[in-house]
């Protein structure tokens, strides 16, 4: 019995984008390619386009995956029934990542060759991330230091009741560490969540 293949990360976080506010393009990386407001309006419509149809082929493909469980867990399998929506599901991944190559030729040409020389500085520099991660992680450079937000709840811990921001350095995922020691008090950190993601 085939197996249902995973599919690419953008299948899934497609349905964010449509649910989600668009954001507005990065005011530093506009400033860094100098574009005027036109192209960035052009840029924008692009990938807003682009965003809406990857909904639509994501809202698909998850049908497809259902219809797979379900003809999968019949009595009598279908083979026809399964090979089709396989098929659909392969198609929709070509699809998808025909898409994303045409859209970033036509988001590129909207740059005129000056920008396109920036823009190939940055995709020249962030060919070094694997090497600049490395050098973090051997503390050859410094690493970014992000204010993170910082929720603690609950009961009879140290931090209960408390919360607000605290510096965090940010390391590739990659760093290995010696464990951290925590020495509580007379009462343990029952109930101590932190989330970088949580709201202050």
């Amino acid at each position: 019995m085939p197996k249902l293949r995973a599919l690419p990360w953008f299948l899934f976080s497609s349905v964010c984008f449509a649910q989600a506010p668009i954001a507005t393009f990065p005011p530093a990386l506009r400033q860094y390619l100098e574009l005027s407001s036109t192209q960035v309006e052009n840029i924008v419509r692009l990938n807003n386009d682009h965003r809406q149809d990857v909904s639509q082929k994501t809202r698909r493909s998850l049908q497809v995956q259902v219809e797979i469980r379900d003809e999968t867990n019949r009595e009598v399998l279908d083979p026809m029934a399964l090979g089709i929506r396989y098929a659909e599901l392969e198609a929709i991944r070509r699809d998808l990542n025909d898409q994303l190559k045409g859209l970033r030729t036509k988001v590129r040409a909207v740059l005129n060759d000056a920008q396109r020389a920036k823009l190939k500085a940055l995709e020249d520099a962030s060919k070094l991330q694997p090497l600049i991660s490395e050098a973090l992680c051997e503390n050859l450079l410094d690493p970014q230091v992000q204010v993170l937000p910082l929720r603690f709840s609950s009961g009879d811990g140290v931090l209960s009741g408390v919360s607000g921001v605290l510096p965090g350095l940010i390391y590739p995922s990659g760093c290995v560490f010696p464990a951290l020691s925590i020495t509580p008090g007379p009462r343990p950190l029952e109930g101590l969540q932190g989330s970088a993601d949580a709201q202050p």
